[in-house]
């Protein structure tokens, strides 16, 4: 009965132990961050940047303003820790990005205003 008692005991420590270890892998060693890019224009390739958490990652941009929807994805399930954005947004703008990782986390960065440019390419023409 001893044997049998010390073996259940055993088996349980290391159930706990493979559970435990598992949960851990999880846990982000840093806490997600989000970089706010500067010198973001309109047209322009900026490139977007985070860290910590737990990927995959997902990637977002939101309007500021209520009268403006606007917003969108920029990568969904990427490894990655950075990406190059092409700005399809007009000048004067404001936005702000978010990550959100696998472990639930979010990040938010400052917000930013698209800056002019002569590029007029990547925007929806009127007609």
């Amino acid at each position: 009965m001893m044997t049998r008692a010390l073996f259940d005991i055993r088996t349980l420590l290391l159930i706990v132990s493979i559970g435990t270890n598992a949960r851990a892998q999880t846990q982000p060693s840093e806490p997600l961050v989000i970089d706010t890019p500067s010198n973001v224009t309109q047209c322009g390739v900026t490139n977007v940047t985070w860290s910590g958490g737990i990927p995959p990652y997902t990637i977002l941009f939101n309007s500021l303003d209520p009268n403006m929807p606007t917003g969108g994805s920029l990568a969904a399930g990427t490894f990655n820790t950075s990406l190059l954005w092409t700005v399809a947004e007009p000048a004067g703008q404001g936005l702000f990005l978010s990550v959100f990782d696998f472990g639930v986390s979010t990040a938010t960065s400052q917000r930013f205003v698209v800056q002019p440019s002569d590029d007029t390419s990547c925007l929806p023409t009127s007609g």
